[in-house]
């Protein structure tokens, strides 16, 4: 079962950013096969530029085609792909105690709101408003760039997406699941191992 981002910080096929724990990636896939297994030790979430992928877990089927994106928690899944169109995305592995420090910095901003949704669900869909397609435009401007943007303009910028996210009305479900992680500093084991325990990871 494939690391998916031991192999974004090795695999030569990724125009890639990589800042200590976070990491950004822009990828074509150069995988043949129709089904594969990944799994990862750190939340992501895919924003899909060109062709469609499907995300099996074991709380669901997730699929995301071109402008949509989808968050996923740490995991397992089982990824198929489709040859008709080729396939590139944008990703984003986005640490719990990043999400916390945000969390905590709006704190006065976020108590102003209630926020209720589901946060069980392995994957979670990221609906789409004008801020997070700016914040994608602007993304790919940056791969598309020669010159590598400064480690702290980075860092701006993956804050800029949580913030957007945490804000959005649009997104009730991933805003709930980003404050339920600085309510609870300790990982969920449990729960990794209840979701997962059917892969050889």
């Amino acid at each position: 079962m494939l690391n998916l981002y031991d192999d974004v910080r090795s695999n030569q096929h990724y125009n890639k950013f990589d800042l200590g724990d976070l990491l950004f990636a822009e990828y074509t896939c150069p995988l043949e096969d129709k089904k594969f297994g990944l799994w990862t030790q750190t939340d992501f979430l895919v924003h899909v530029i060109s062709g469609k992928k499907t995300w099996h877990t074991t709380n669901g089927s997730f699929s995301a085609e071109t402008g949509q994106t989808l968050y996923f928690k740490k995991g397992a899944a089982i990824v198929e792909q489709f040859f008709d169109v080729d396939f590139c995305l944008l990703l984003f592995f986005i640490p719990d105690d990043f999400v916390r420090n945000i969390v905590k910095e709006l704190a006065g901003e976020l108590n102003k709101t209630t926020v209720s949704a589901d946060t069980n669900h392995s994957a979670i869909r990221v609906n789409s408003d004008a801020a997070l397609s700016v914040y994608f435009q602007s993304m790919r401007a940056f791969f598309a760039n020669v010159e590598k943007p400064s480690e702290l303009l980075l860092k701006l910028k993956l804050k800029e997406l949580i913030v957007s996210i945490l804000l959005s009305r649009n997104n009730t479900e991933l805003s709930s699941y980003f404050r339920s992680l600085a309510d609870n500093t300790a990982p969920g084991i449990a729960e990794i191992m209840e979701s997962n325990f059917r892969y050889n990871l």
